[in-house]
Formats: structure tokens, sequence, C-alpha cells
């Protein structure tokens, strides 16, 4: 199963063929759908809860169906990895049937103990998950199960304070003070269905997500940031501004400049295009100001365009950006 391009729009009512009748009364309401089948494949959230037993609050359910026959749910708060095959009008996971119907972005889906609910088609988005540290109170935890990554509080003062995995034991402790705003541990590694919607760096889109933007030149990167992207690395090259070349002593095998009919050195030399330290130095002799320097800097192969990276690369490049929508 990864700057924000984010927009709001209002996703426009479904509609679902989706009826209650009414048994006797000893086995309760049952519902029925026009099952339809269909290819299941991909991620589908809860849209609405079309017939079953009246609740004050809507179930949790999302369901992720892999081409390869695996998946996910998570239902009620309960996560699981499922296995699943579809024959006719009937979709089988969880060692249940289900009935059920694709049309567009909507799966309608009869549960055997009754509920018959409509889900949206959505897309997952990981975008890069903030340290714990970087997180306020609010969204600490959020999204995560009890077990994982954050958690907020943390013993401060002396150097042993974080030792104290606990308000009591931190105050117990001179010189320890308990910050019950503070957000420290790892965080979660990569986003789970589970987390999607939920945490900070797993979204939802209604729209298939793309990579938008424009690639950040080799040449503009800092040589602490330079090799750790792709394309990009750290060689000896000439750095400075650009040259009149009727400035240089010596015009002949300088990258940009000429001499013209009357053999005065003509044309415009960039410090950049000098291939060599003796070029790069002898324009730095013609022009002192222009500061032609034989230093390391980050070059690299012209970069590819962000439409054509991977999601999953789109954000470890500068300059690029996933843009999804979600409501």
């Amino acid at each position: 199963m990864q700057s924000r391009i984010r927009a709001h729009w209002a996703i426009a009512s479904l509609a679902v063929a989706v009826a209650c009748s009414a048994p006797p009364s000893d086995t309760g309401p049952r519902c029925e759908i026009e099952a339809c089948g269909g290819d299941p494949s991909g991620t589908w959230r809860l849209a609405s809860l079309d017939c079953g037993e009246p609740s004050s609050y809507p179930p949790e359910l999302l369901l992720h169906f892999e081409s390869d026959g695996s998946g996910a749910s998570y239902r009620d708060g309960v996560a699981s990895e499922i296995d699943w095959t579809r024959s006719g009008e009937q979709l089988r996971f969880d060692g249940m049937e289900h009935e059920y119907c694709v049309e567009d972005d909507q799966l309608r889906i009869l549960f055997p103990e009754g509920p018959a609910y409509q889900l949206e088609r959505v897309f997952m988005v990981q975008t890069p998950i903030p340290t714990c540290e970087s997180r306020g109170a609010h969204d600490c935890e959020q999204g995560e199960q009890p077990s994982e990554g954050c958690d907020l509080g943390a013993c401060v003062g002396l150097l042993t304070c974080p030792d104290m995995e606990n308000r009591p034991s931190c105050l117990r402790k001179e010189g320890c003070v308990w910050d019950a705003m503070a957000c420290t541990g790892e965080p979660v590694a990569s986003c789970h269905l589970w987390h999607y919607g939920r945490m900070p760096g797993c979204h939802f889109s209604v729209v298939e997500p793309t990579c938008v933007g424009a690639p950040i030149p080799c040449s503009e990167m800092l040589l602490a940031d330079c090799e750790s992207h792709p394309g990009c690395a750290i060689e000896l090259g000439c750095r400075g501004s650009r040259i009149s070349c009727i400035m240089v002593g010596a015009c002949d095998g300088l990258e940009g400049c000429h001499r013209d009919d009357r053999g005065v050195c003509a044309g415009v030399a960039e410090c950049r295009q000098q291939p060599s330290e003796r070029q790069c130095n002898q324009a730095a002799l013609g022009a002192p100001a222009s500061a032609c320097q034989w230093v390391e800097m980050c070059s690299g192969d012209e970069r590819p365009d962000c439409a054509e990276l991977p999601l999953t690369d789109c954000e470890n490049v500068p300059g690029c950006a996933i843009a999804f929508y979600d409501e």
C-alpha cells in the first residue's frame, strides 16, 4: 500500500437503488439492493448507511481491494487483512458472501447480517509524515492505534528526566517537570488503511492524485542536500556570474568568447559554462568582480518532469508536490 495543494469542493449527493422490506418482526428489517457485480478493486469509504438499524452515529467502514485478491478492511475501529474473490453479483471476503454493485465511483454492498452500505471511491495519498516533536497537542496521537507512534506528555528538566515514562514517576524525580502538551516518540513510518483520513501525512482524495510542480535544478541545491536527490551529485565546477569577453585578457579557449573580424574578443562567457579549472581561473582574471571560482557544487542531469514521477517519489524531488482533493 506518501508545498501541499488542496482544493475543496462539494461531492455530488450519491443516489442508490436500495430498498428495505419488512418481513415478520421476529427477524427484523431485511435490506435489499439491486446487485450488479463489477470490479471492486481500489479503496472505498463509507458514504451512507442506506438500510439497517438506526444509529445516532454512522459506523466507520473502509474497504481496500487489491487486484491480486488481497486487501484490508477497517470497520467500527477494527482493522484486518482480507482475501477476496468475486463471482457474478457476489463479493466474498471475511468468510462471507456479499451482494454488491459497482457503478462509476460508487459501491453498494449488502452485509449478511443486514445493513446495506453505500461507499465512495477514494485514493490513498501519503505525504511526509511529520515528526512527533513538530506536532501540536491536538494532532499528536491523532489517527494512531494506542500502541503505536507519538505520545502526548513528556518529562522534562534534567538530562535524566526523559527516562521517566509517566507523570507519577516524573514528578517524584527531583528537578523534573511533566509537560502535558509535549509530543514525543517515533511516528508511524508509513500509512496503513486505518490511518488515512485520520493521521497527519495520511490523506484521502476523491480524485486521482497527481504529481505537479517544477523540479528545482541540481545547480540550485545546497551541497548538504545534493546527493540525497536522484540525479544530483557533488562535483567540481566553475561557479559565478557572466563575463563580457572584451574584458578577458586571454580570449582563446574560453567558452562563450570568440574573436570578431577585427580580432577583438567578443561575446559573453558564463562561469558555469567553463569546463575546466584553467578556463574558470582565466575568466576570473578577466573580471574579478564576477567571482568565478573552481569549487565543489551540486550538478546533475536534467531533472524529470514532476508529472512523470511516480507518487512515491514525487515529494522526494524538491519543487514537486502531490495534488489531491478531499472534502
